[in-house]
């Protein structure tokens, strides 16, 4: 019980960790950023996508938890540029 313990709160400073680094180029993908607009479609994602809308979404100067038709067009080209990356594999 005590390994689960602790491997539980190992988990929650890794995501405490993560939600520090949301708006920086540190961010891991772990900890949720955006509004609840996208939370059916971003919280399935990988870490890695997740990783890559997030930082399109800050390089393009968009609020990290807002929503507007950029936002989606950002979602939908991580989706498909991972979807083509793996058909070419």
């Amino acid at each position: 019980m005590e390994k689960l313990n602790n491997q539980a709160l190992e988990l929650l400073r890794e995501v405490q960790e993560d939600y520090n680094r949301v708006g920086t180029n540190e961010y891991k993908g772990i900890a949720f950023f955006w509004s609840g607009i996208y939370k059916h479609t971003l919280r399935n994602c990988s870490r890695e996508e997740r990783v890559l809308v997030h930082n399109k979404w800050m390089n393009a100067g968009l609020e990290l938890n807002g929503h507007s038709e950029e936002h989606q067009y950002y979602i939908d080209e991580v989706k498909t540029d991972l979807m083509l990356q793996s058909l070419l594999k």
